[in-house]
């Protein structure tokens, strides 16, 4: 089995309602999901979830690093 393509799939996601803590407000989860094509058809899915208010990764810099 070989892996035969990667999708980089940035999302964003609103929330119900404002999330508020000291840092700051979310009003939306931000992700960056990962699929695996193999040449046999099979696939993985996978995904993170950076955000800059808890962390010094964004989901412009995860996808960057995917990406190249």
């Amino acid at each position: 089995m070989k892996i035969t393509e990667i999708e980089i799939i940035p999302i964003s996601i609103p929330t119900i309602i404002p999330y508020t803590l000291s840092f700051g407000t979310q009003t939306e989860a931000t992700s960056v999901v990962i699929k695996l094509h193999t040449n046999n058809g099979l696939y993985g899915i996978g995904d993170t979830s950076p955000c800059p208010i808890f962390s010094d990764e964004s989901p412009e810099s995860v996808f960057s690093i995917l990406k190249n």
